[in-house]
Order: structure tokens, then sequence, then C-alpha cells
């Protein structure tokens, strides 16, 4: 399994993020392309080499036309909408800008519909956040784990206010992870784009994370810190040991009394959230009534996240918690250029050195099965064929 640890000692933001992933080799001409699909006005992407302390790092800067802003939820949907963009991308884009949007909303006491992005409202967010999932699909990475996110101390400016740093933003969507402050750093060292990047991509590292280094970037930040180099430091490589071997937390719900319509937004929050697996299992209950177990499976450090959903988006009255030991199948993703002209993601099993699954990736196939006018089977099925021919020879 293909994995990313990020070394957040020195913070993190959108723009570090994606400097580090295209340090690591994710193709600048191929990402400068696929931006384009957003079709912001006048946008400009640069990239250049600097220096942090003794370090070497890129370091990449967005600009676009004078104006150019998605200041809300609403603008942001439609421009992942026109983008074209694969489907699993703009999925994980929704997730982080959902995941800002439901920080502003409680920092500001609103609803996360009518949440203005100021600051992020910017076109350099979209940019960092779409680069960043583009990029580690470019990566074949299939997991992300970070470290304790180091955060700075002092205040930070935003339009005509001033908050102290951490951001209230911040704080709220680092909720329930690891913060360490550094008394030597009197600036901000992570943004709100940084902080839903990472609390969305990423699982925080525990001591059982063990990774054979491949590859190593280093993305700079623009600020300067006179006490250590101002980068995020990326490694790419393969799981190593056990680290395919983890612990996770098991929560159940027993529920008889809710609409079945209710279960779609809950299983969106719960998946929003880092869950790894939410399913529903039918049972009688008592008074011989028919219900279902709402079971989820999450990172123990989502633990709190999960329940706030639980309890407040389902009928249950309380949950039952548990860890338990989870093992997984090495996985690669193979690229694929499909009978019908289109590139599908093919997500292979790997078990004692042997491909044990193949499986297309469902939502491009889905794509495909609209586009050529066939029934979903029959292009799921060609594809998988294909896919098996191919890891054959």
């Amino acid at each position: 399994m293909k994995i990313a640890y990020l070394n957040c000692s020195s913070g993190i933001s959108g723009d570090m993020l994606l400097a580090g992933l295209v340090d690591c080799g994710a193709s600048w001409a191929k990402l400068k392309q696929q931006l384009a699909a957003l079709k912001l006005p006048g946008l400009q992407l640069t990239r250049r080499r600097v220096r942090r302390g003794h370090i070497r790092a890129t370091q990449i800067s967005v600009r676009a036309a004078p104006g150019a802003r998605l200041n809300s939820m609403a603008s942001v949907l439609r421009c992942l909408g026109q983008s074209k963009l694969p489907s699993p991308v703009q999925t994980r884009v929704r997730q982080v800008f959902t995941a800002l949007a439901e920080a502003e909303a409680v920092v500001h006491g609103e609803t996360k519909e009518h949440v203005h992005f100021h600051q992020l409202g910017d076109v350099d967010t979209i940019v960092d956040i779409t680069g960043c999932v583009l990029a580690l699909d470019m990566l074949n990475i299939e997991r992300v784990y970070a470290s304790a996110v180091v955060v700075g101390t002092g205040q930070v400016s935003c339009g005509t206010e001033v908050f102290p740093v951490p951001a209230p933003a911040v704080l709220q969507l680092l909720k329930g992870r690891t913060l360490r402050v550094d008394p030597r750093i009197d600036q901000e060292t992570v943004t709100p784009t940084g902080a839903a990047l990472v609390s969305v991509i990423s699982r925080e590292a525990g001591d059982s994370v063990l990774l054979r280094v491949e590859r190593t970037g280093y993305g700079a930040g623009t600020r300067q810190f006179a006490s250590l180099p101002n980068v995020l430091t990326v490694m790419l490589g393969q799981a190593g040991g056990d680290a395919a071997a983890n612990e996770v937390c098991l929560i159940e719900a027993t529920i008889d009394d809710m609409l079945p319509l209710g279960f779609q937004p809950v299983f969106e929050s719960l998946l929003a959230k880092g869950a790894l697996d939410v399913c529903t299992v039918p049972v009688m209950m008592k008074k011989q009534r028919p219900g279902v177990i709402l079971r989820v499976m999450a990172p123990p450090e989502r633990q709190e996240e999960v329940l706030a959903i639980l309890f407040q988006e389902t009928t249950t009255l309380g949950a039952r918690i548990g860890r338990v030991q989870r093992r997984v199948l090495e996985r690669k993703i193979l690229k694929l250029k499909s009978e019908y002209g289109i590139m599908v993601d093919i997500k292979l099993g790997i078990f004692a050195g042997n491909i044990v699954t193949v499986s297309p990736e469902y939502e491009q196939c889905r794509s495909i099965a609209r586009r050529v006018g066939k029934p979903f089977k029959t292009v799921y099925d060609r594809v998988k064929a294909q896919a098996l021919q191919e890891v054959k020879t």
C-alpha cells in the first residue's frame, strides 16, 4: 500500500502541501492542465525553488484576474460542476470545502449554506485544495498520515479583525487532533485551508505507522521563522511491517424510530468526517419492532466527531464503542485506458504478492455508462474483463 506521511512540525497550509507533493514528483505540467478545467479567469500558477534555512524546497504561487472570487459554497460547487474533473476528485474537494464551511459556521454562528468565505474566497483556496487532491491521485497515494500539528502564538489579521493564533476556524477544524504549541513562533503556522485538508484527507499518525521511504519532498511556506525552516515535509513510500494491520474504533447504535430517508445524510456526514466504513444491519428489537444497527468504523481520533453526528443527526439515545483490529490488503491503482477511450482507475488487492481482487472505480464506470448510453453493469463487466486481461499479461 502506498502511503504519504506529512511532518507538520512547521504547521501546514494548502500551498505548502501542494508544493510538497509536486516536490515529491507530481507532474507540474499535468497539474496545470487539470487545474485549468476550473475555468478561473486569468489563472496563473508559478513554481520556483527556494531555500528555507538550509533546506531546498518548492514554493507555488497562485494568481487570478482581479475580482475573481468564490465567496460561498454555492459558487464553489458551480465551479466544480463545470470543471468536468473526475467525480472522485470533485467529491473529495467538496468534502474539504464542507469542512471549511462547517467550521466557519460554528465560529460565526451561521449555517454552512450561508457562510461567506472572506479570505477563503480567494481563488488560491480552490486551486490549492483541488491541486492537492489531484496530486495525491496522480501519485497513487491510498492513505495519508500526519504528525501532530505545530501551531504558533500571537495574533493574525483577518480583514479588519484580529484573532488569536491559532485562528478559531483552525481550532474547530483540528478538533480531536493533537496540537503542539511552539512558543518560539509568534506567527500563524496553520491556515484554515491547511487545517481543512489535514483533517479530511489524513489520519493522525500513531506509533504504528511504518513507512519504507521512496521519495521526500519539501513544500515551502511564504513566511520565514527564525527558529526553524518553514517547510512541510512530505514522505512517500510503501507501508512496511504491520502498517496494514491497525486498530480502529467500532461504534454502533440501534435505531427503530427513524425515517429511512434520514440515513443518507447521516452516511454522507460520517464519511465526510473520515469514517472508514458505514453500514446498517436489520434487527428485531424489543416489542418486536424492526430496526437497524448503524455501524461505523473510524480511526480512533475520529471517535468524538462520529459520536457527535450520531447524537445530532439520528434518533439514538446511546452508542456502543469498541476497539478492533483491522487487516487490509496491500492495494495498488492501475490506470487503464478502457475500450471506451476513457481512463479508469482499477483498484488491485494484493495478498502474499499475488493480485486477488480487481475492482474498477464505480463512479468512473457510472460516468462512462451515462456518456455512452449503455447499462452500468455492461460497462463495469467489460472494464473489469479488460483489467483482468491486463494484469495477466
